[in-house]
């Protein structure tokens, strides 16, 4: 998953990156779980292509310009959206209901389905997930650690101090 990409050379090299010469330009590791730590790497470099999935993510009115050249990138899999990202990008911060949010985002869609890519977004929030999927949107992601751990400890806390509210009702 390569952030940020705005032209479509930008996209040829993050598929590049993800190739063995001659193909691409990935450097050889050989001392990773991948290629089973060195033990496997010949098996491994020769079939990495049949198994790579290159996510691009679209998260700027220039990405967004630049959309339907990206998306004829040969070796580009997904575009990605970056909703908070995009928006910012656009002028319109977390407004993902914005009409140039909405026409951005159809935009990206529509570049999609036309090189027949498939199209990506984390999505703004869970409720969201019929409006993008029936715009096409089948690589969905929902939720991150971290904003998940954060709602799950607010919600620990604001049990206990309910608890401890009724608990000691009326007591100083």
């Amino acid at each position: 998953m390569f952030p940020r990409i705005d032209t479509a050379s930008e996209a040829a090299d993050a598929v590049a990156a993800m190739r063995y010469p001659p193909e691409g330009v990935r450097g050889v590791a050989l001392a990773n779980r991948a290629c089973e730590f060195g033990s496997a790497y010949r098996p491994y470099m020769q079939g990495a292509a049949d198994s790579l999935l290159c996510v691009v993510q679209v998260e700027t009115d220039a990405s967004v310009g630049n959309v339907e050249d990206i998306a004829a990138v040969d070796g580009v899999d997904v575009l990605f959206i970056g909703p908070s990202d995009l928006s910012q990008s656009l002028g319109v911060f977390g407004e993902f209901d914005h009409p140039r949010f909405v026409a951005a985002v159809k935009r990206v869609a529509e570049a999609a389905h036309r090189y027949g890519k498939a199209i990506g977004i984390l999505l703004p929030k869970p409720e969201d997930f019929d409006r993008y999927h029936a715009l096409g949107f089948r690589f969905i992601a929902s939720g991150a650690d971290g904003p998940l751990l954060n709602n799950a400890a607010r919600s620990l806390v604001r049990t206990l101090h309910n608890s401890l509210d009724r608990q000691y009702a009326g007591v100083r």
